[in-house]
């Protein structure tokens, strides 16, 4: 006991303070809390929602790609195990696999493409002036 008495120990003045006044309360004032700042219009709403509605709606026809493939599964080998009785056709089982197949691994940007092929060729019939002289007689 009498060694850790002869011990040197210097503290600095700091250290007795805060030790009395408890844990520093300026911890979170020193912190860089910075934040960009937020743009709320309506272009960014639309742009924010935009994106949010593509990755959901991708995930979506993702899985439902996925089930479309493992029903067409079950149907191909229901149709194989069956005796006559099943009245599924070849072509529903194949159409299921195939665009069930191209839905999971595409999914929105898919189905976009085959919309942007349309727009291409209403644009290439007349600039769209042909679909609409058939709603507006003009």
């Amino acid at each position: 006991m009498n060694t850790l008495r002869s011990l040197p120990l210097s503290l600095p003045a700091t250290f007795f303070e805060s030790a009395r006044s408890g844990p520093p309360m300026n911890t979170l004032r020193s912190l860089p809390l910075s934040l960009p700042a937020a743009q709320w219009d309506l272009v960014t709403f639309f742009e924010s929602a935009r994106a949010y509605a593509k990755l959901v709606g991708g995930g979506a026809l993702s899985l439902m790609g996925v089930v479309a493939i493992i029903w067409g599964g079950i149907l191909l080998v229901k149709k194989l195990m069956a005796n006559q009785q099943d009245q599924t056709s070849w072509l529903k089982i194949a159409g299921l696999i195939m665009v069930g197949g191209a839905l999971m691994v595409g999914g929105f940007s898919l189905i976009a493409g085959i919309a942007e092929g349309g727009k291409t060729t209403i644009e290439d019939l007349g600039g769209g002036f042909i679909v609409f002289s058939m709603f507006f007689g003009g």
